[in-house]
């Protein structure tokens, strides 16, 4: 009775593993119908999310698998080229499955990432931009600086102000080493001297 029940154990000890990767096929091959929907169409970023999800799932179940086969080889030696063909075509599915996901994850980020540059060069401050919200904005330039200081000379406020109709200087004149120009108070920065720099 002893040899017997061995075999018993065995035979449903074998059913169980067979039953298991049954589901765990089941499982996959609802995944890859899973991955055939998706084909067709640009994911949302929860749809993104999902996959995600439903990857690392599919990772775990790779692992449970694999546990299950190599127990299932090790009691149907007798059968091991047929569990071995088993194990293959079950890995071969999960891997290229796990790959398709991949691709799919990594082409909807790049066009959300794509999706994002476009609205950050739609929103940019552009003339036609400007236009839109019914004012222009002004171009800034910022001059070079060759490093050289100004000697006092070079740069003077002459005494011509322009006093606004409170009384208060908004304009003045500078003359420079190219001649005279009249500028807005507000745009004028005193620089240092050499007197300020030594002293």
């Amino acid at each position: 009775m002893g040899l017997e029940d061995d075999i018993s154990d065995i035979k449903s000890k074998l059913k169980e593993l067979s039953l298991r990767r049954s589901s765990i096929k089941g499982q996959l091959t609802k995944f890859k119908n899973y991955l055939v929907t998706l084909e067709s169409i640009q994911l949302s970023s929860i749809q993104v999310a999902e996959l995600s999800l439903k990857v690392k799932k599919i990772e775990l179940l790779s692992t449970t698998f694999d546990k299950i086969q190599n127990e299932v080889e090790i009691i149907n030696h007798t059968n091991l080229e047929y569990e071995l063909t088993e194990r293959d075509i079950i890995e071969s599915d999960i891997i290229t499955c796990i790959a398709k996901a991949n691709s799919f994850i990594e082409e909807a980020s790049y066009h959300s990432e794509a999706r994002r540059k476009s609205l950050v060069n739609e929103t940019s401050c552009q003339h036609h931009v400007s236009e839109n919200i019914g004012f222009k904005l002004p171009q800034i330039v910022i001059s070079k600086f060759d490093g050289r200081l100004s000697s006092p000379t070079e740069l003077e406020i002459g005494k011509s102000l322009f006093p606004g109709p409170v009384g208060i200087s908004r304009v003045a004149d500078i003359l420079t080493t190219r001649g005279c120009v009249r500028r807005p108070l507000v745009r004028l920065c005193p620089l240092p001297t050499a007197q300020d720099l030594q002293g």
